[in-house]
């Protein structure tokens, strides 16, 4: 079975906008994604992201899933995308 492990905030970004988040707001502490009412808050300026904020960001009410974060996951780290991921 796949657990969660820390990530880079470029990555779980990229993975919460290919679900259908956007970015509504940036500082140099946080940027702000909302889909459907829910928003996640991410610290863009950490070595990786807590395990704990990204799963308030892939679970319920965010409706992403583990299966459906692992699968893009794999595709951004595939594609070398998240390498080339805006710096917020």
């Amino acid at each position: 079975m796949l657990t969660l492990a820390p990530v880079k905030p470029a990555l779980l970004i990229e993975v919460l906008q290919r679900a259908g988040y956007q970015v509504i707001a940036t500082n140099k502490y946080t940027v702000v994604l909302e889909s459907n009412y829910h928003i996640v808050t991410v610290p863009p300026h950490v070595e990786v992201v807590p395990v704990e904020i990204m799963e308030a960001a892939i679970m319920e009410p965010a409706g992403i899933g583990y299966n459906r974060y692992f699968e893009l996951k794999q595709s951004i780290e595939s594609s070398g995308s998240a390498a080339k991921a805006q710096a917020f």
